[in-house]
């Protein structure tokens, strides 16, 4: 090994250390917390300046839940006309709707963290049209929720929060055309997420509303939160082993019987909709809890992998949700991929006259034969 390649990974193993040293002090004060508002907020400049059409409403509670009463979504897209109620009149193209939760340990970050990523995907999504004519009218809108955070809101008020953005959903859905829905979140929002489409699956009065999830996608979903799933290695992430236990014990509680809406890894069964698709970083600390996780997935529900059921990328050498992050040169090539299969595996299976969307019907019906 040469001086200088020696010497430049011993001036990562430095930075590296001082971050792991960092995140888990600032796991125990509020400057973690104020740190990624202010990151969230300067996601929210960058939409302004980047031409995004932003749209703030406010969710009711039901009576009894824990936390606030109300709490505040936002709605992202490319063009006004896209986001429910805003000229007054149904908007004229099917819409897909992105029902989003951000992350941050239920502790932290607001519904802003990951927004530049949102109107990434929502501008390559919308130009996939011109590459389908028949599909010229399908547009992706987002919701992301402001859900309130612990430990001042402790669970399950975050999936009170959940399940009161997927009726304000079916609200708007008579006058406006939704086609199709994708229930979504990163970190703790796709614990969130899973925890929604379970709930809604197994209540009688949620399954039985006109709009249903078709689809999810989960980003580094936090499905082991205390970390109990020893890593494959000693990993230098974005999040350490005691920042997230921090995380989970103001969110949970230290009691056992939390333990089941707590570790996700462990639930069974958990149904999920047609299409899916789940992105994680080889190098992050929650990835072989993800692996675990994602062999329930398969246990508990009748896949066609690949083609309209189960669909995974582990991105080596990657951090715990890269896909949101700052296009760092040395994360760009992997949020682009990932970014090309969010339209590849959403844009053209929903739309049925397609080249994919036929493909995926004919490959599901000789796998049923």
């Amino acid at each position: 090994m040469s001086i200088s390649t020696h010497a430049t990974r011993s001036t990562l193993g430095v930075v590296a250390s001082t971050i792991v040293r960092f995140v888990n002090w600032a796991s125990k004060t509020r400057s973690f917390v104020w740190m990624m508002e202010l990151y969230g907020y300067s996601e929210k400049v960058i939409l302004r300046l980047t031409g995004a059409q932003i749209r703030q409403i406010t969710l009711s509670l039901e009576s009894g839940s824990t936390g606030t009463a109300t709490c505040n979504a936002y709605w992202i897209a490319q063009h006004i006309s896209d986001i429910p109620a805003s000229t007054g009149l149904p908007n004229s193209a099917a819409t897909v709707v992105l029902l989003y939760f951000h992350g941050g340990g239920y502790c932290s970050e607001t519904a802003w963290n990951g927004s530049v990523m949102h109107f990434n995907n929502i501008k390559a999504f919308n130009a996939a049209s011109i590459l389908y004519p028949e599909s010229k009218e399908l547009r992706l809108a987002v919701l992301t929720v402001d859900y309130a955070l612990a430990p001042k809101s402790v669970w399950p008020s975050q999936l009170n929060t959940a399940v009161a953005a997927f009726k304000y959903l079916n609200q708007v859905h008579s006058t406006f055309n939704i086609k199709s829905l994708i229930v979504g979140g990163d970190s703790a929002g796709g614990h969130l997420a899973i925890h929604l489409l379970n709930t809604i699956a197994s209540t009688t009065s949620l399954a039985a509303l006109p709009l249903q999830p078709n689809a999810s996608w989960f980003i580094s979903p936090w499905v082991d939160p205390t970390i109990s799933v020893t890593p494959f290695s000693i990993q230098v992430d974005l999040v350490s082993r005691k920042a997230s236990e921090n995380f989970s014990r103001w969110t949970f509680g230290n009691d056992d019987r939390e333990i089941r809406d707590r570790d996700l890894y462990r639930m069974s069964p958990i149904k999920l909709p047609a299409r899916n698709y789940i992105v994680y970083g080889g190098a992050e600390i929650l990835a072989k809890a993800i692996e675990l996780f994602i062999e329930q997935l398969k246990n508990d529900n009748d896949f066609v992998d690949g083609i309209d059921g189960l669909l995974i990328e582990n991105h080596a050498g990657m951090p715990h949700i890269f896909p949101t992050l700052p296009p760092l040169p040395s994360l760009s090539a992997s949020v682009k991929k990932a970014r090309q299969t969010f339209i590849d595996h959403f844009f053209h299976s929903f739309e049925k006259n397609s080249v994919y969307g036929r493909l995926c019907s004919e490959m599901k019906s000789i796998s049923t034969m």
